[in-house]
């Protein structure tokens, strides 16, 4: 029996191992939204995969649809993120935006906006220089956009918003951020 691949862009969000060389892993892709993806023997010293999985990894990803789950097959043009973060704060910034997705991401189902928030999120991670305050303000404003788009957030909130937020705005966001969360129940 063949199966179909697809192809498509992604961010490894998470990462389990299990067994003795397997790894089930979370990626957040471009076209099927959040999927959980199974990879065989990935962890052995020969499996060809084995450097383009690695947490925080972006790149184009090859998986088949098997009954309960994803397969991956493939991994093309893979940039490890993870390795370019230039601080430890970086890196915890990345982590605290992952695992939200994680949690509020349910099911595969395609969402452009989100796709292009989480993308341009990392990438200024990586890219940018900022300090701990920025990081936070970004943090924050990538998730109220996050919930918002999700339908968690009134419009309002999050669109008065700009990139330089000041304590009574950060505080707000923050405040409305932890009660949509609430209210959704995740």
């Amino acid at each position: 029996m063949s199966h179909k691949v697809y192809q498509t862009k992604g961010i490894i969000l998470s990462k389990r191992n299990f067994g003795e060389a397997d790894s089930l892993f979370f990626i957040f892709t471009e076209k099927f939204g959040l999927i959980k993806v199974y990879a065989q023997g990935v962890r052995y010293i020969k499996s060809k995969l084995r450097y383009n999985l690695g947490l925080f990894s972006f790149g184009k990803f090859c998986v088949i649809k098997a009954k309960n789950y994803w397969k991956i097959v493939d991994a093309e043009g893979v940039e490890d993120l993870k390795n370019k973060f230039g601080s430890s704060e970086e890196i915890a910034v990345v982590a605290k935006i992952s695992g939200f997705l994680l949690r509020m991401l349910w099911g595969e189902e395609k969402n452009d906006f989100i796709w292009q928030e989480v993308v341009l999120f990392f990438f200024q991670v990586k890219n940018g220089q900022y300090s701990k305050k920025d990081f936070f303000d970004f943090e924050i404003l990538t998730a109220a956009k996050i919930l918002k788009n999700l339908g968690y957030m009134e419009k309002e909130i999050v669109c008065d918003t700009s990139d330089n937020l000041n304590e009574l705005d950060r505080k707000n966001l923050v405040f409305n951020i932890n009660r949509a969360i609430q209210e959704s129940m995740l």
